[in-house]
């Protein structure tokens, strides 16, 4: 039988969608913002024994399996401890939340409802006459009230009132003015929550000194209203904390569209700044949130598209030489000039490798780089770097003549930049061996270094033959 009711309450609790379990060792945060009430209350006779109801529900054979039977179990010793120290502020929060999360997980009243039953029942046999004065500024003292008991000024002179606007009921009649200050404080924050008034902030600031002023009178009959305060100033502080969070995806979701619009490179920033703050947004769950959720979604879906285009680098034109190769070539002109070998003799291929090697032209700049590469004819330099794309890489070096619409057929075309290796088949204009063809560096108009300061092409009109290959630095 018990094997049985175990497995029905373990399938029970696989479906259920509770809060993370990684939650923080104190889960109710203290928002009262004047410091937190400790009261003795030992030797208490409603606190004489604050053990585990026996049995303990999580004895139950299957629930102790169950991570929201746990995390209730945690709740609960949360609210005993908090009772156990006398912070009756901190009881108070664990005793609603340790409601709202049955509220959620229904199936767990049956074995938790009777140990918060109880612990709710020895939280209201106790008051507040034992809590101690809170520290205040000197000059927060209570304020007179007007005839319908809305407050009006401190005995200093200084307005303390609430934004302007009076409530459309006068405050609740008593003749109490402290009390009904807090009264009118609680009211005016439910007020501004629901109105989404910019003023709360001032409005809760004002009803905490209050609510710190009737805590010190220590009076056991002020308790309700105390604890009605205490969860009124804690509701506008959430949603203080919402509006914050509401604020800052509408402001994340104006960055995006004006860096899209930009073409801004920090969009990628402000795409993950604003995901995070929307991913706040959400866990407020509240249901007013959904259109401005939606609108987020779709911006930060453009953003992306937008950002994956920015981050695709445009590919360069063809022929285009970074500012690193233009200097290489400079180089390698200005050494040709002074280093050739006084005329063309037939060691073109030599002498123009020991240029570029010299010069660190590309990624060339020792002797025997490019290994596999053939080195007793000129041709061979061209035939090497036409054969694959990986060469070129290899050299550093890109192909001019034929990426260039139209391609670059002689050696005098006026689109060859000067410091262009320049590489002519046999049998061209100005070539004598069968079949090594030959190797120039253009250093001007009409002007080719080889071996020789002055290699002869012709003209443009009389040169004929066949271009093997133009190259550049990248």
């Amino acid at each position: 039988m018990n094997l049985a009711r175990g497995f029905i309450l373990g399938m029970l609790g696989l479906i259920l969608v509770g809060p993370p379990m990684g939650m923080a060792a104190t889960p109710f945060e203290d928002v009262s913002g004047v410091g937190t009430p400790q009261t003795s209350l030992a030797g208490s006779p409603e606190v004489a024994s604050l053990e585990p109801i026996p049995p303990d529900p999580l004895a139950i054979p299957g629930i102790a399996n169950v991570p929201e039977a746990v995390e209730m179990r945690r709740r609960l010793d949360w609210l005993r401890r908090s009772l156990g120290q006398g912070n009756l502020e901190h009881a108070l929060w664990a005793i609603d939340g340790c409601r709202a999360y049955l509220a959620r997980h229904p199936s767990l009243r049956s074995v938790f409802s009777r140990e918060l039953d109880e612990l709710n029942a020895r939280f209201n046999a106790f008051g507040f006459a034992d809590l101690p004065a809170p520290t205040a500024p000197s000059d927060d003292r209570p304020p007179t009230t007007s005839a319908s008991g809305s407050p009006t000024e401190s005995m200093t002179g200084v307005p303390v009132a609430p934004p302007p606007d009076p409530p459309s009921e006068p405050a609740v009649s008593t003749t109490d003015s402290l009390r009904n200050e807090v009264l009118y404080g609680i009211k005016q924050l439910r007020a501004r929550i629901a109105a989404k008034d910019p003023n709360l902030p001032a409005t809760i600031a004002w009803t905490q000194r209050r609510l710190g002023a009737l805590k010190s009178r220590r009076d056991k009959a002020d308790t309700k209203v105390i604890l009605e305060a205490i969860s009124a100033l804690r509701n506008a502080r959430a949603s203080l904390s919402q509006e914050k969070r509401r604020n800052e995806v509408l402001y994340g979701t104006r960055q995006l569209r004006a860096r899209m619009a930009a073409k801004d490179p920090t969009l990628p920033a402000t795409i993950a700044w604003t995901q995070r703050c929307l991913e706040a947004l959400k866990a407020c769950q509240d249901p007013a949130d959904a259109q401005i959720i939606q609108a987020a979604e779709q911006v930060l879906r453009e953003a992306r598209h937008a950002a994956a285009r920015l981050a695709v680098p445009t590919a360069a034109p063809p022929g285009f030489i970074s500012e690193k190769g233009r200097q290489q070539m400079k180089a390698v002109v200005e050494y040709a000039k002074t280093h050739h070998r006084g005329g063309s003799k037939g060691f073109c291929f030599n002498a123009v490798w020991g240029y570029l090697t010299a010069t660190g032209y590309g990624n060339l700049d020792h002797w025997n780089d490019l290994p596999a590469m053939g080195s007793g004819e000129a041709r061979f330099f061209a035939e090497y770097l036409n054969a694959s794309p990986a060469h070129l890489e290899e050299a550093g070096l890109q192909r001019l003549d034929t990426a260039l619409t139209p391609p670059i057929t002689s050696p005098h075309d006026s689109r060859i930049p000067v410091g262009a290796v320049i590489v002519v088949a046999a049998g061209s204009y100005g070539t004598a061996h069968p079949t090594a063809g030959d190797i120039v560096i253009k250093a001007g108009p009409n002007r080719f270094i080889n071996d020789g300061p002055n290699m002869d092409y012709g003209t443009k009109d009389t040169w004929y033959g066949k271009l093997l290959g133009v190259y550049v630095p990248r």
